[in-house]
């Protein structure tokens, strides 16, 4: 079986921004992002955690 993430949800511990996206090609950017360490609230700039995802299971891919 393939994963795929099709909703994300980050939110700033310090500031309570939260960013959500459907976009799997904003998601993937905002996985990258987290996974460097990178990932800043655009208000305050505080470190992103992501605290939800919803992922469904796609076929598998030959």
């Amino acid at each position: 079986m393939n994963l795929a993430i099709s909703y994300v949800e980050y939110r700033c511990p310090n500031c309570g921004q939260v960013l959500w996206s459907k976009d799997p090609e904003e998601i993937e950017i905002w996985r990258e992002l987290n996974e460097l360490g990178v990932f800043e609230c655009p208000v305050c700039h505080s470190k992103m955690e992501m605290v939800g995802q919803k992922v469904i299971l796609g076929e598998m891919v030959k």
